[in-house]
């Protein structure tokens, strides 16, 4: 064996064992075929895609029919995004404010534009390597210098349309369609949040406020967009899957831009409605819209790139039965983790009572409609009872100034903390709408639901640029009813 081959067969690790059984060899082969004479070592483009092949093979997106068009659909639209929201960033927001690192990251996106414009097509997937990797280094080195890293929510986006943008660009030729989307894009988003940010009522006051929710309406409408040409691939006849996930995969970043703060809380022990409740929801509604979007049916086999069929006769009635079990423990976990959490602190409070009265009688509710629990889902709510006081001293640390003791407003922080209850609560209702066969489960549902509509309705207006993004969620669950009964009549 070469050192070449050798050094193959080591990056081919990253493959599950099966995968590397059935095609290493073949792989293998063809790499060294097309390696020149005289080569040592891999190059960093070969290292890259059989990384990234061996991650996708692992978390099994290579069997989730559709998501790989859907990421080639999203890519260059992620991109267009990134471009256009760093030039307006740099453009109307840094000015007005302290100084930020945030040009530099602005900047490499916007290279990345040019080179997808202009430059050659092997340097596109490297240069958005690069932008994501300055993007993420930005908070570590912010405090080595005299600037502030960018607020996190806007990290916290532009990496994740970044990863799309990167995961969805295929190293073949692109064509002048896929050339010239990103750049032109790019100018119609800063030029677009540009006039949105004119007509707002509220001025640019610096530090990304309001611009992060005025950005978010040009995001809103791209999204919109992308759910529309989803409906029109229904209607076309043509598969709809791809644009879908195209829609989902733009729409969870955008569900992160806003909302506006609103002080109009009922009671005194909740802080003012802010973004964490707005992405926690919008979150989890995206994800379990995605979660409807895997078909069970049909999955793709990483080994041998076809289909496994399985019969759906009372597959239906176990997996509800199954995400049933899972959502009670997943609510028990949460309820026992935010008691000892909030009686940690000292700063029990009627809402936070309240939060782990709801999580506990939806609980038992689901757990007594369903089979009895396994040990799968009995582990699954212990690892939750674990993991919650964690995830609420986080929200702490990030609600007292990055401070990771001696809180003096505990009775926000507690409130904070129990906004995590969004994650476990729409699980639940969606598991109940899901399975809604007994009168326990209704119950559940409503619940679960009536919750989470006194935490957000009453503050609707607030959502902003939110509400348009989360509009396209429907309109995905509806293609996914149309595409059936479109197949069944046909055109």
């Amino acid at each position: 064996m070469t050192t070449l081959e050798r050094r193959y067969r080591r990056l081919l690790r990253w493959y599950p064992k099966s995968y590397r059984d059935s095609r290493g060899d073949e792989i293998v082969s063809t790499l060294l075929d097309l390696a020149p004479p005289g080569r040592r070592r891999p190059t960093p483009a070969e290292a890259a895609d059989l990384i990234e092949g061996g991650l996708r093979c692992r978390l099994g997106v290579a069997r989730v029919d559709g998501l790989d068009d859907g990421l080639a659909h999203a890519a260059p639209v992620a991109l267009a995004l990134l471009g256009g929201a760093g030039a307006f960033l740099w453009w109307r927001v840094e000015p007005l404010g302290p100084p930020t690192l945030g040009p530099v990251a602005y900047a490499a996106w916007l290279l990345a534009c040019a080179v997808a414009l202009l430059g050659p097509t092997r340097r596109l997937r490297p240069a958005l390597a690069a932008a994501l990797a300055v993007t993420l280094a930005l908070p570590a080195v912010a405090p080595l210098t005299t600037y502030a890293r960018p607020p996190l929510w806007v990290l916290m986006t532009l990496t994740v349309f970044g990863l799309i943008a990167l995961t969805g660009t295929a190293p073949a030729h692109r064509d002048l369609e896929r050339r010239t989307t990103p750049a032109l894009g790019a100018v119609a988003v800063a030029c677009g949040a540009d006039l949105v940010s004119r007509a707002w009522p509220d001025p640019l006051t610096g530090y990304y406020q309001p611009a992060f929710a005025q950005l978010g309406m040009v995001v809103a409408a791209a999204v919109g967009a992308l759910a529309v040409l989803a409906l029109s691939a229904v209607r076309r006849g043509a598969p709809p899957r791809p644009w879908l996930w195209a829609t989902l995969l733009i729409g969870l970043p955008g569900a992160w831009l806003g909302p506006l703060d609103t002080d109009t809380w009922r009671t005194t022990d909740l802080p003012p409605f802010g973004r964490l409740a707005q992405v926690l929801l919008g979150t989890t509604l995206v994800l379990l819209t995605m979660a409807r979007l895997h078909h069970p049916r049909s999955r793709r086999s990483c080994v041998s790139g076809g289909y496994d069929t399985h019969s759906s006769d009372g597959s239906a009635t176990v997996h509800a039965r199954s995400s049933g079990s899972w959502a009670a423990a997943g609510l028990a976990g949460f309820g026992v983790g935010l008691a000892g959490f909030v009686v940690g602190i000292g700063a029990v409070t009627a809402h936070g009572l309240s939060t782990v009265a709801v999580c506990g009688v939806a609980a038992a509710l689901l757990g007594s409609a369903q089979a009895p629990g396994k040990a799968r889902s009995l582990r699954f709510g212990a690892l939750v009872a674990v993991g919650t006081p964690a995830a609420a001293y986080a929200v702490g640390v990030y609600s007292n100034d990055w401070t990771l003791g001696g809180w003096t407003e505990l009775t926000r922080t507690a409130g904070l903390a129990s906004v995590l209850a969004v994650l476990p609560l729409a699980f639940g209702a969606y598991t109940a709408y899901r399975s809604a066969r007994q009168v326990r489960v209704v119950a559940a549902g409503v619940l679960c639901a009536g919750w989470l509509g006194w935490l957000t309705l009453p503050d609707l207006p607030a959502w902003g640029p939110v509400l348009p993004v989360l509009v396209a969620v429907p309109l995905v669950r509806a293609a996914l009813a149309i595409a059936p009964w479109r197949a069944r009549t046909g055109p």
